[in-house]
């Protein structure tokens, strides 16, 4: 899977990282094994024409001014393997800049997944994957209740994400000059 996003600016990286590390010590729930980059997505499919997505972004990129995000809370994404992750508040903002990536996106993309559509898209960090069966759910999620998880992130850039087997590898990355 590839996946266009924006990655988290050094200071979050590393509080991202640092919850990454003590949610696979403390609970053996894994954070950073398929995508080893905190990020934001936007649009993820199978696969890209990468050439003409990376000029489409590029200019994207050339045209947009950073911006701002804000998180608040914890979520879990439920299945057979839950997701843990820090929700990203949407602002009007925040829409309209993954409705214009979704849009850029898509024409170059093979299999989009339908869950990054603009009308479904709930914008997260992903914090780990967890089976429940052992337990360490409810203790990762107890524990990440006491943790500082409202933030304020600017967001500068986009960037590609992907490889055909994990771990995900950085593509490109453009950063915005708007």
């Amino acid at each position: 899977m590839f996946g266009i996003v924006s990655l988290l600016d050094s200071s979050h990286c590393q509080q991202v990282e640092n919850l990454w590390h003590e949610l696979e010590h403390r609970f053996g729930i894994h954070g950073s094994h398929a995508t080893p980059f905190p990020h934001v997505s936007y649009h993820i499919a199978n696969s890209y024409q990468p050439e003409q997505l990376a000029s489409a972004l590029e200019q994207f990129a050339q045209e947009s001014m950073p911006f701002t995000i804000f998180t608040s809370g914890l979520g879990v994404f439920t299945g057979d393997l839950p997701v843990i992750y820090i929700p990203v508040v949407r602002s009007p903002a925040l829409s309209e800049i993954q409705s214009r990536l979704w849009s850029l996106a898509d024409p170059f993309s093979s299999d989009s997944v339908a869950y990054y559509d603009s009308r479904s898209w709930l914008p997260h960090i992903t914090l780990g994957h967890s089976a429940t069966a052992d337990g360490q759910l409810a203790k990762a999620v107890e524990w990440l209740a006491g943790q500082p998880l409202s933030w304020q992130i600017e967001i500068d850039n986009v960037a590609l994400l992907g490889s055909s087997t994990p771990p995900h590898r950085l593509r490109f990355k453009y950063s915005m000059q708007g």
